[in-house]
Formats: structure tokens, C-alpha cells, sequence
């Protein structure tokens, strides 16, 4: 429960390194495809990727030129198993350069993902941590980024009876900048 509050306190730290800036805030929104990759291995009984995909919606504030705020709402489906779903949101810091100018741009991402697991005969909720970097190229009115996060995987392994499993998520982005 306490390495959930850590992404909380990072956003109100930002939020306030944010506020001292003589930078104005500026916002972003877009769509994105975005897929997730599991690596699960059942005790006694091997191991196999689950690959889902699917698009997701992103609003972010860059606060500065540095610091970014951004939050999505995704929905993916499992490549081959149509009828196990993932639909959640993340909440997100990101940290970096070249938020708000135009030409490349680099980051590192923390956030918290928060997300319903359906399966025709039921839903299990996972939430933890996520660690991740991207790259991108911010045009006068839109940006392009690349990203990808490692997430902590703990509750997946507890609801889904799982001894070891790793999930890894990939984004390429397209937002409009105002």
C-alpha cells in the first residue's frame, strides 16, 4: 500500500516544481496504439506470453520544459484469445527534456496503472507501479513519441495464481499541442 502513495507524492513534488517555473504550462491530447506483453510462468506448469493490443487516449500538462504530467485511458484485447480484455488507466510523471520546444524530446516515466482483467466468466482488478522511458519529436502543433514501461507485476501474480510473471507495455503516440 505504501508504494502506492510514491507516484502521489512524486505528481504533488512535480506539481510544485511546476508552479515555481517561468515556464507556462502548456497541454497535450492524442491517441495511441498501445500494446501489453506478459511473460507467465505457472508453477509446475512452464511458461507462456499473453500479447494484448489495442489504442489508448492521453492528456498530459507540461508544466516546464522538464517536467510533464499525463494521464491515459486504455482498452487492449489479447492478439489470439479475443475474449480476455485489459482496460485501465495510468497516471504518470514524466522527466526529462523538450517538453515544450519544438525538435527531439527524451524522458523517463513513473506512474501507477490501475486496470480491470475481463474474461468472459469474470473481472479481477490489478493496479501497481510502472517504470519506463521514451523518445519523441514535438512538430508547432502536434508531437510524435515512442515509450515503453516495465510494470510491477505483484498483483497479477496474486490474483492470477502465477509464481513469476513480467509485464511490459509499448506506446507510439500521436498528440495535438496547445
Amino acid at each position: 500500500m505504501k508504494l502506492k502513495k510514491i507516484p502521489l507524492l512524486l505528481c504533488l513534488s512535480a506539481l510544485s516544481l511546476g508552479a515555481n517555473a517561468q515556464d507556462k504550462p502548456s497541454f497535450s491530447v492524442g491517441i495511441s496504439s498501445f500494446a501489453v506483453s506478459q511473460d507467465a510462468t505457472l508453477a509446475g506448469f512452464g511458461s507462456g506470453e499473453i500479447n494484448y493490443s489495442g489504442f489508448q487516449l492521453l492528456g498530459a500538462m507540461s508544466l516546464n520544459d522538464n517536467v510533464q504530467a499525463q494521464v491515459a485511458f486504455y482498452s487492449v484485447t489479447e492478439d489470439e484469445i479475443g475474449d480476455l480484455k485489459l482496460s485501465g488507466n495510468t497516471i504518470r510523471m514524466n522527466f526529462g527534456k523538450g517538453f515544450q520546444k519544438e525538435g527531439f524530446k527524451a524522458y523517463g516515466t513513473i506512474g501507477f496503472f490501475n486496470e480491470k482483467i475481463k474474461v468472459p466468466s469474470a473481472s479481477e482488478g490489478a493496479s501497481g507501479l510502472e517504470f519506463g522511458a521514451a523518445i519523441g519529436y514535438n512538430f508547432e502543433a502536434v508531437s510524435v513519441d515512442y515509450g515503453f514501461t516495465r510494470r510491477n507485476s505483484s498483483d497479477y501474480e496474486e490474483k492470477l495464481g502465477l509464481s513469476d510473471m513480467t509485464t511490459d507495455t509499448g506506446t507510439l503516440s500521436l498528440t495535438v499541442n496547445f
